[in-house]
Formats: C-alpha cells, sequence, structure tokens
C-alpha cells in the first residue's frame, strides 16, 4: 500500500534525522556538561 510505504519513508527519514541528534546528546552527557544546561563561561 502506498500509505505503508509512506509510514516506512516517515519513519527511517525520522531514525536518519534522530541518530545524530543522540548521538550529539550522548556525547554532551558523558563530557558531563549538556549543550542546553551548560551556563555560560565566566
Amino acid at each position: 500500500m502506498v500509505a505503508m510505504r509512506g509510514l516506512i519513508a516517515a519513519a527511517f527519514f525520522a531514525s536518519e534525522a534522530f541518530v545524530p541528534l543522540i548521538l550529539t546528546t550522548r556525547y554532551h552527557w558523558s563530557l558531563g556538561r549538556p549543550a542546553w544546561r551548560s551556563p555560560p563561561a565566566r
């Protein structure tokens, strides 16, 4: 079905978009300073 193909394509593009996001968040968490919570450097 076309809807099924569209759903699979949407899931594929979503995973492709989320993988770098998850990797970057894991990288920041491994540093112990998430980018969105790190205070401004003084």
